[in-house]
């Protein structure tokens, strides 16, 4: 979407936004920004949707990822800035783009509206130890999830304006 940004990171946790130019919704979007000179390792790592607050330590972990304990819910869709994806690439020269292949690194929990009676809210409840919402930590290397300071459950609520509706299929995103 128009605005959309990555977020990168070197190994050593230096930061670089780059951003769509594209002024309407595509199926596809080329990112860029400006790097003033090449970093020392040139291995870089991202993140999709840019997050506010995102950082890496060394060894290619990703702190302060979060996923909301209530999102709005819109029939077919999810709030995609609780749709974290990762990618890992190399800067191999100032004149080419680095190619990423973005992994999601959050769970869908896919559900349709079932019954007479229309709900208010639908919640999703785990009694395990891991959190469904929360803060989280992503190991790059080894794909684990580490789960911070959460919630046991995720509310989903209608967006303004709306109300689920029987027979639509509808998505909550958790920490995977």
């Amino acid at each position: 979407t128009p605005g959309d940004k990555v977020s990168a990171f070197d190994s050593k946790g230096t930061a670089v936004t780059f951003a769509t130019a594209i002024t309407e919704n595509s199926a596809s979007a080329l990112f860029a920004c400006e790097l003033f000179s090449l970093p020392e390792d040139l291995t870089i790592h991202a993140i999709y949707p840019d997050r506010a607050g995102v950082s890496t330590l060394k060894d290619g972990i990703i702190n302060n990822l979060r996923v909301a304990g209530s999102q709005q819910a819109v029939a077919g869709s999810f709030d995609p800035i609780y749709a974290v994806a990762y990618a890992k690439g190399q800067i191999t020269s100032m004149e080419s783009a680095p190619e990423l292949t973005f992994t999601n690194i959050h769970s869908l929990v896919k559900f349709t509206i079932g019954g007479d009676k229309v709900p208010s809210t639908v919640t999703l409840s785990h009694t395990g130890y891991y959190n469904l919402a929360g803060l989280y930590t992503y190991n790059t290397e080894t794909g684990r999830v580490t789960p911070g300071d959460g919630a046991k459950s995720i509310t989903l609520k209608p967006a303004a304006g709306e109300s689920f509706e029987i027979g639509k299929t509808y998505y909550i995103v958790i920490i995977g």
